[in-house]
């Protein structure tokens, strides 16, 4: 008998976490950029970056100013909007 281990990411069960990934989604899309070229443009991997978008991963603060600086997003307006998604305001 052997051990099945799941290899597949399961999004983090974390309010915020999903916030900001959600808002980092809408900041791609009004930068106009696919995801391939973000992940390019940020200098971060392609499938590593999609984790963040998919909230299956936390992302670290420089991953996420890279990405913001790269869709040229402001972070403390991400950050905001996701508290306040967070916060049902």
């Amino acid at each position: 008998m052997g051990y099945y281990v799941c290899m597949s990411p399961i999004p983090i069960d974390d309010p915020f976490t999903r916030a900001l990934a959600r808002e980092m989604r809408i900041a791609l899309d009004d930068a106009g950029m696919t995801r391939k070229a973000l992940a390019s443009a940020a200098g971060i991997p392609l499938r590593t970056m999609v984790r963040y978008l998919d909230a299956e991963r936390e992302v670290p603060v420089p991953s996420f100013m890279a990405l913001c600086r790269a869709m040229g997003a402001d972070p403390m307006a991400l950050l905001d909007s996701a508290d306040k998604a967070v916060e049902g305001k």
